[in-house]
């Protein structure tokens, strides 16, 4: 499919398609808009291609816009490219993929030795819960619980994010309904 084949197609029949230069520019106008990059690649050469381009689209837009895009690494090597090699404010730790090779404490270590601001994760199988309550559970022990956020996705159930959130102790959630504001006033009800 050729950009402007692209360019004219509608998501759901209603949404426009944008090139990721038209999200600069809208980034440019707009203060609160972040970008999380969702890659899916494990493939550090692919990866350095990409996240090369896309920097030089930044800086042709706006160079201070780098602080506003976050990009998801999915093993600890993909982390260590990304924060060596490129001026992220931040970059989230996902382990989806990663959780399965290892376990809360080995990920614990990662996370304290590399200062990884953020950490997500899905809780929607009894290893996935033990993996990211472990690695709380070892923050905690630590004195270490507040040095980085834990994000759980996806969740689309008020009483469930209030759950994770208070019981867990875990930062938020990640849903495709649930809005900042009505968890706030869920929160204070």
């Amino acid at each position: 499919m050729s950009t402007d084949e692209f360019k004219q197609v509608k998501i759901h029949g209603k949404y426009k398609t944008v090139m990721f230069k038209d999200l600069l520019k809208l980034m440019n106008e707009i203060p609160d808009f972040y970008i999380i990059i969702d890659s899916k690649t494990f493939d550090i050469d692919g990866s350095r291609v990409m996240y090369n381009k896309m920097i030089d689209e930044v800086n042709s837009v706006n160079p201070d816009l780098i602080n506003r895009i976050i990009p998801q690494a999915y093993t600890p090597e993909m982390y260590i490219f990304l924060d060596e090699n490129y001026d992220f404010n931040k970059i989230i730790f996902t382990l989806y993929h990663y959780y399965v090779d290892s376990d809360g404490q080995k990920i614990y270590q990662f996370v304290k030795e590399n200062k990884v601001p953020v950490i997500v994760m899905h809780m929607d199988n009894e290893w996935a819960t033990k993996v990211i309550t472990d690695i709380y559970a070892y923050a905690e022990m630590q004195d270490y619980e507040d040095q980085f956020t834990i994000y759980i996705h996806t969740i689309n159930q008020i009483d469930k994010a209030l759950k994770i959130i208070n019981d867990n102790h875990f930062f938020g959630v990640y849903s495709d309904f649930i809005t900042e504001e009505a968890l706030q006033q869920a929160m204070t009800s």
